[in-house]
């Protein structure tokens, strides 16, 4: 009897497990801020708007959408919000984006394996472009990649300035270069001859400009809203105004584009974006919540695909 007890618990033993660990409430949570970061501070958002927006460009022309131009724009655009939201060249986060400064002393490994990610991303689907679009992306990518290092002055004890202190010019030339790559890329990777489609372009671009704008004075206005000294060069109010006025001519050229003929019924999808973002601008005042409506608004231009994916498969 002993003995057959003994090889029973021996065997019992033996096929016994140890239980997988179950991560506690604490490191669940930990994560959850964590990959959160990714999102909203570490670029993903942006790279994936840039991808929304390029999808969405080539649904509304009509052109075959290119997954390697769909992982260039994420990737690229992701490592360039990495390098402007350095802390060493963007001091001014401290105050004006204090969730994203803690973010990125808190887990700088995380930001530099997005990073290192994206780097490697970028460098494969490079081989898969045309030279034209390579030629396009490299004019595009330097002013990106410049846009926050110290390049000018720096004399005399005085700060050297970037590209990103122009000032309130900067919306207006940060929206010009995403609407322009935005319709510019795709044209050049699957659409017919720029010459040909000109026109068209120019419209898809003026679009796009006022798509984005909105998203840039509410960032901005969030970030004066804040800062009592910086208010009093630049108004949120103002910055508001200006932002409801594009989001208004954006929804009333869409809208006329749709019922004229000349946009296909694909553009439908995304007006409801810029049109709910209207009335959280006209009810909610300038702040963190408001300007993050607008980074999730930016994504609607991926609905065109969709849209079109889905009648691909009926």
């Amino acid at each position: 009897m002993r003995s057959r007890q003994g090889e029973d618990s021996g065997k019992g033993a033996r096929a016994a497990r140890p239980l997988a660990r179950v991560p506690s409430s604490r490191e669940a949570a930990t994560l959850g801020r964590a990959l959160a970061g990714c999102w909203w501070h570490g670029g993903v958002l942006e790279g994936s708007v840039a991808a929304a927006m390029v999808a969405g460009t080539a649904a509304l022309a009509g052109w075959p959408l290119d997954a390697s131009l769909l992982a260039l724009a994420f990737c690229g655009t992701l490592l360039v919000y990495y390098l402007d939201r350095t802390p060493a060249l963007s001091p001014e986060d401290w105050r004006d984006h204090p969730a994203r400064w803690r973010w990125r002393h808190e887990h700088r490994r995380w930001a530099a394996a997005l990073a290192l990610g994206a780097a490697g991303g970028a460098c494969t689907a490079l081989p898969y472009l045309r030279p034209q679009t390579l030629a396009a992306g490299t004019v595009l990518a330097g002013p990106a990649a410049a846009y926050a290092l110290p390049l000018f002055g720096g004399r005399e004890g005085r700060p050297a300035r970037r590209l990103k202190d122009i000032g309130a010019a900067k919306p207006f030339a940060v929206a010009s270069a995403w609407a322009g790559a935005s319709v510019l890329l795709p044209a050049l990777e699957s659409g017919p001859p720029l010459g040909a489609a000109t026109p068209r372009l120019g419209l898809l671009v003026g679009y796009r400009m006022l798509f984005v704008l909105p998203n840039l004075l509410l960032a901005d206005a969030a970030a004066l809203a804040g800062d009592r000294r910086a208010a009093l060069l630049r108004s949120p109010r103002r910055l508001r105004c200006l932002a409801a006025g594009a989001l208004a001519l954006a929804l009333a050229g869409g809208g006329l584009a749709v019922a004229l003929g000349g946009a296909p019924l694909l553009l439908v999808a995304e007006l409801p974006a810029p049109a709910l973002l209207l009335a959280g601008v006209a009810t909610r005042p300038a702040g963190r919540p408001l300007a993050r409506a607008a980074d999730l608004a930016m994504l609607a231009p991926a609905l065109p695909m969709a849209w079109r994916a889905a009648e691909g498969l009926l």
